[in-house]
């Protein structure tokens, strides 16, 4: 069979490190050269997040439907326009990408952590930058499928338990419809000769609908950074773009970064040891799995006290195995 048409899947092997990216000195090194080398003084380890590798794969997708877009009759993408927004559709084209398609999209990560500098990008505005540059875990429940919502279900009442509006009220509506009485009343006042001065203080507004902390969410689809962030943006039709649009982002439950770094130093006889990374939970706890993943299979010097008849140092020369040969099969051209 045809390379171009073999579908090949990386089992037992995540994202997380198959478009892994390993830096020394910031000049990019094969894994193979690197991981479980102990000679190696130091090193650092890129592991793109989940929200940076979908967005790739999205961005992939579209090119790809496009391409085919001008194409004959009896020709086409096999990507479908509507599944470059759906999660649960781009984790399967994750795992049965061909392997052009694997290199392409590792092509594009590497290009993007190449541009990862701390410096705002000439492109960017506040929210897409603390997008790329800030970091925080993902929801452990971010690959669930978003329930359906019940104010769209047909036949569904409005309010709790029958009772109208209640917790349910549109707080821009509510301001419009506060800031069109007030001008009526004042036009009422004008024309009977005496202009009343109406105070807009928050504390004579009316009360009913999204006054209330908890009825104004910060994240999820009815939250507040969704709406400034879905406001004034509009699609356009090509998506051939020199940047990376705020609107092209796929936005996973939590997640902020697009790059964890995880670096190593040997030290000398002066210095331990150490190994750092700029995740959230290492930045709260000063330890983290990535550096779990560094100790392991790197050093191989981990104090497994409760597995000890697990045989987990044969079981790290595997890892280490598959991670070494299918990162360099990603990054190879001759696939």
């Amino acid at each position: 069979t045809s390379s171009a048409r073999r579908v090949q899947t990386y089992l037992n092997l995540t994202s997380t490190f198959l478009y892994s990216i390993v830096t020394v000195d910031g000049v990019e090194t094969p894994h193979e050269l690197i991981l479980g080398n102990k000679q190696v003084p130091s090193f650092t380890i890129h592991f793109p997040t989940s929200s940076r590798v979908f967005t790739s794969l999205s961005l992939l997708m579209q090119a790809d439907i496009e391409k085919y877009s001008q194409a004959p009759a009896g020709m086409k993408s096999r990507f479908i326009l509507e599944e470059t927004k759906n999660v649960q559709k781009l984790i399967h084209h994750l795992q049965t990408l061909r392997p052009k398609e694997t290199q392409a999209l590792y092509q594009m990560l590497a290009e993007k952590r190449r541009a990862n500098t701390p410096e705002l990008q000439a492109h960017e505005n506040l929210t897409m930058y603390l997008q790329r540059r800030a970091h925080r875990n993902i929801d452990p429940k971010w690959a669930e499928p978003t329930p359906p919502s019940k104010s769209g279900a047909k036949g569904g009442k409005k309010g709790a338990k029958g009772k109208k509006g209640k917790g349910n009220s549109d707080p821009v509506k509510v301001i419009r419809d506060f800031e069109q009485l007030t001008q009526e009343r004042l036009a009422q006042d004008k024309d009977a000769g005496a202009a009343e001065v109406i105070s807009t203080a928050s504390d004579v507004r009316p009360k009913k609908g999204g006054f209330m902390a908890e009825q104004l969410p910060i994240d999820g689809e009815d939250g507040i950074l969704e709406s400034a962030l879905s406001g004034g943006l509009k699609s356009d039709e090509s998506v051939h773009h020199e940047h990376e649009k705020l609107r092209d982002r796929i936005r996973l439950k939590r997640q902020l970064g697009d790059w964890v770094e995880t670096s190593f130093s040997l030290g000398n006889n002066e210095e331990r040891m150490k190994i750092t990374c700029n995740c959230e939970d290492y930045s709260v706890w000063g330890f983290c799995e990535h550096c779990i993943y560094i100790e392991v299979l790197h050093r191989g010097e981990f104090n497994f006290v409760s597995k000890g008849t697990e045989q987990w140092q044969e079981n790290r020369k595997k890892a280490l195995h598959n991670i070494q040969t299918q990162c360099e099969r990603v990054r190879s051209s001759d696939v």
